[in-house]
């Protein structure tokens, strides 16, 4: 998941919280290439 949030203090800056879940991003990345290799190695592709 990735999360922006924005903030505005009384100073008037804007604040910006990113979060980002990378292991999740990472492992679905991996998770992606590994099944396309799969995918190819089936129809004989790769």
């Amino acid at each position: 998941m990735i999360f922006i949030k924005y903030k505005k203090s009384s100073s008037g800056e804007v604040e910006i919280d990113f979060q980002c879940d990378f292991e999740k991003i990472i492992s679905l990345l991996l998770g992606t290439t590994t099944l396309l290799d799969y995918i190819a190695k089936a129809l004989g592709i790769y």
